[in-house]
């Protein structure tokens, strides 16, 4: 497209040009945006992204969700997102919120969270969107709320993404846990929401990040917050257990009956296993784990699970329940310095060992066949 052509749809992109005219433009731009040679040309051409900014709160629907529809598939790049938020000299993000907080009437809300969900993805990107949060009059508690709102529940779906972004900062993980983590608490229980893979994976994600930290393992693994629970329950099949196995179960877990289905989603599932494993760094939490059976369900998912990468990942969190217990000086697998041959070989192994998985799959199937 040379420069006169990309003028002219600039002036079709005006939110002063006929409607029809930016419909039928937007329509081409929204094709374009979902390939990566479109990509390409918009990391060229950022003007035409402030066009489509300018064209979120058009009077027509059609025209509005075109544009949001084009900024969801922008912003999955993550060098497009950073020059979306730099766009307009950041007017976009004080939009979305707005948007979000109903402050801007929009029938769109959930395309807005599916873009802040993107925006704020990349670290650079997360940074700024946070100060926002901290410098204008919205707060961490309002969106919240506003997530666990069952009125507006399928408009806030993609919040969960945001959250888990922004718990990539120490700044978010310290408001979620503070008064007994009882911001964390309230999203718990999404881990087995049924009606969104977004919101489940969003707050796993989340979980998975606040884990990274041995200093609030001891919060974390707080009966009260049953966060044990709400993790191990996406993993949990409809297997039957022996009384005496079955009663070493958190209550929660125990006669769940043959309905019960593991979560679907593997991305989920891999998640959840990786927060658990971090949680098993601390000889605390090791403990804690052995002590309501963890090994239980992860045996029954191992025999279960068909993707390669998850079963290696449940494998590697097996390997160190059944392990013995390390020398008290390095209770904190974290603190175990592992020299960079060592780093290396393991590496290997974990590849070789998804290598192996891959094939048996590979038998599998044209057994099957």
């Amino acid at each position: 497209m040379d420069d006169k052509s990309i003028a002219e749809l600039i002036q079709f992109l005006s939110p002063k040009a006929p409607p029809h005219l930016k419909r039928i433009a937007l329509e081409n731009i929204v094709g374009l945006t979902s390939t990566t040679e479109g990509h390409l040309f918009f990391c060229k051409h950022t003007s035409l992204i402030d066009c489509i900014i300018t064209l979120i709160l058009d009077e027509f629907d059609a025209i509005s969700e075109a544009a949001f529809t084009a900024l969801v598939n922008l912003s999955a790049d993550e060098i497009l997102a950073e020059k979306i938020v730099d766009a307009n000299n950041g007017e976009l993000i004080q939009k979305l919120f707005e948007i979000i907080f109903r402050s801007i009437k929009c029938p769109h809300i959930e395309l807005a969270c599916k873009v802040l969900s993107n925006l704020s993805r990349p670290i650079n990107c997360t940074h700024r969107i946070y100060e926002v949060v901290e410098d204008k009059k919205y707060s961490i508690p309002e969106l919240i709320t506003l997530f666990c709102d069952e009125t507006f529940k399928n408009d806030y779906h993609h919040l969960a993404g945001v959250f888990c972004n922004f718990s990539q900062k120490i700044e978010m993980r310290e408001v979620l846990l503070q008064t007994n983590a009882s911001l964390l608490k309230r999203l718990i229980p999404f881990t087995v929401y049924s009606q969104s893979d977004a919101r489940r994976e969003g707050i796993v994600g989340m979980i998975k990040n606040c884990s990274f930290d041995s200093e609030v393992h001891e919060l974390l693994l707080n009966d009260d917050l049953e966060l044990i629970v709400y993790l191990l329950l996406p993993l949990t099949g409809p297997e039957e257990f022996d009384d005496e196995e079955m009663f070493s179960l958190p209550l929660e877990l125990q006669y769940l009956g043959d309905t019960k289905q593991r979560d679907s989603n593997s991305s989920v599932r891999k998640i959840i296993l990786e927060a658990l494993t971090q949680l098993c760094a601390t000889r605390r939490g090791r403990n804690i784990m052995k002590e309501k059976n963890v090994y239980l369900i992860l045996r029954e998912l191992h025999k279960w699970e068909k993707v390669p990468s998850v079963k290696l990942t449940c494998e590697n969190i097996v390997q160190i329940l059944i392990s013995d217990e390390p020398p008290s000086e390095f209770e904190n697998l974290k603190n175990v310095e592992i020299s960079g041959d060592l780093v290396t070989k393991f590496e290997k192994m974990d590849t070789a060992a998804l290598e192996d998985a891959e094939n048996d799959m590979k038998d599998e199937s044209m057994l099957d066949s």
